[in-house]
């Protein structure tokens, strides 16, 4: 397996379903991750534009990408062991689909 292939096998995967990814507070995705990581895959199967962001409740930092309805990209950033992950609706509340985020490494 090369170094590529390794740093990009899945190690964690979390699915947060639609209906609880609102633009209200944030959703976790991961309470706490038991793996740190250098990159996350995120599939957004919701009709909405959601954003990530790591932290305890109430003080999350926004992660800089926006995730369209739709899409499944893989996001450098380094999130450590232990870390909360979670989530939230950009534009409007999500009605349909889910949000999957598997951490890499």
């Amino acid at each position: 397996m090369s170094i590529a292939q390794s740093l990009l096998r899945p190690r964690q995967t979390a699915t947060v379903v639609a209906a609880n990814v609102d633009v209200g507070a944030y959703t976790a995705v991961f309470t706490a991750t038991t793996y740190g990581t250098g990159a996350i895959r995120v599939e957004n199967t919701t009709d909405k534009v959601v954003k990530l962001a790591v932290g305890a409740a109430a003080s999350e930092v926004d992660i800089p990408e926006y995730i369209s309805p739709g899409v499944s990209k893989v996001i450098q950033i380094s999130v450590a062991k232990g870390a909360r992950l979670s989530c939230r609706a950009v534009d409007a509340d999500a009605t349909t689909g889910q949000l999957s985020v598997t951490l890499l490494g």
